[in-house]
């Protein structure tokens, strides 16, 4: 039995439409889908669809609402999906619940962008980034942003491919994946709700992936269940600058919160993420200075305003929610 978890922000129709195509196809396995919602000007759905909880968040707060909904679950699997998910294989519950039962905490679901033109592909990239450099796999190394092995999370949040037949990962994607509920939020650090509150956390994926690879062990899904049907409106990359200053300053929370859970010397999370931020930022400079547009000055701008933040910023551990 699974209880499935939809957060959305000023998008609830899309969550709603969702979580009804859901129902349409296969009801029987499904407890109830939580649509936590942190809409402008909210109110409380009157439908009559007695599976659909609508729960109204307080806070504008992706990791939170997920958590919200986590908090509201009664079911041993978990579903969690992101409000412009599209359902390409109808079978996806049965092939996700064949993987938690034996055994695995949770579940990365193979999901692939219905469209080219996605919201991630208005960001300037740095000169630097993984996949501009011709130098090979030494300079990628050098500049800390390696090329590692599939299903292998690395400091900053760099990471290796998803195996592609299948098969052991540290990280989960966002906008699908499945767990074991008393698998969730095992020695996972709450201080990431507060970042997400002051607009400068990202990486939640990251987190919960690796805790749960922690806690047990997390299986990818390589069959396509769901497409990514981003329509240019995430919240995250509308402001280039806020963006590119949230993904910089949260390098280093991911970088520390690896070391913590790998139970290694802090020194060395905060090493690499100034050696990979200075790369990043030299390249978001090079490609400035090459072409010269609006786009790229907030790009650096919000990158080196983010590393002046993490420079200073007195990281904590929290073992609960406090927001």
């Amino acid at each position: 039995m699974f209880d499935i978890i939809i957060a959305t922000y000023n998008r609830f129709e899309k969550a709603l439409a969702l979580a009804q195509q859901i129902l349409s196809i296969d009801s029987t396995e499904i407890k109830q889908i939580c649509i936590v919602d942190s809409t402008d000007h909210q109110s409380i759905y009157s439908g009559t669809e007695i599976k659909i909880k609508h729960i109204l968040s307080p806070h504008k707060n992706q990791p939170y609402q997920r958590y919200l909904g986590f908090q509201n679950t009664l079911s041993p699997y978990v579903i969690f999906l992101d409000d412009d998910m599209e359902i390409v294989n109808t079978t996806f519950l049965k092939k996700v619940h064949e993987i938690l039962q034996k055994g695995y905490a949770g579940v990365a679901i193979h999901f692939e962008d219905k469209h080219q033109n996605t919201s991630l592909n208005k960001i300037a990239k740095s000169a630097f980034n993984k996949n501009k450099l011709a130098f090979g796999r030494f300079m990628n190394w050098f500049t800390a942003y390696p090329n590692l092995p599939d299903g292998i999370l690395g400091l900053c949040g760099v990471r290796g491919k998803q195996p592609a037949e299948g098969g052991i990962t540290d990280f989960v994607s966002g906008g699908a994946f499945a767990a074991q509920r008393i698998m969730l939020y095992q020695n996972f650090n709450f201080e990431l709700f507060n970042l997400y509150n002051q607009k400068i956390g990202k990486g939640e994926d990251a987190m919960i992936g690796y805790t749960l690879a922690k806690a047990g062990r997390v299986y990818y899904l390589p069959d396509l269940l769901f497409y990514h049907n981003d329509q240019q409106d995430s919240a995250y990359s509308i402001n280039q600058y806020a963006f590119a200053k949230r993904v910089t300053f949260s390098r280093k929370y991911l970088s520390l919160e690896k070391t913590r859970l790998d139970d290694k010397l802090e020194i060395y999370a905060q090493v690499h993420f100034h050696w990979h931020t200075m790369w990043r930022v030299l390249g978001l400079i090079i490609n400035y200075t090459l072409h010269k547009t609006d786009s790229r000055k907030q790009m650096l701008n919000g990158a080196i305003a983010g590393w002046k933040l993490a420079a200073s910023y007195r990281f904590k551990f929290k073992s609960a929610c406090t927001i």
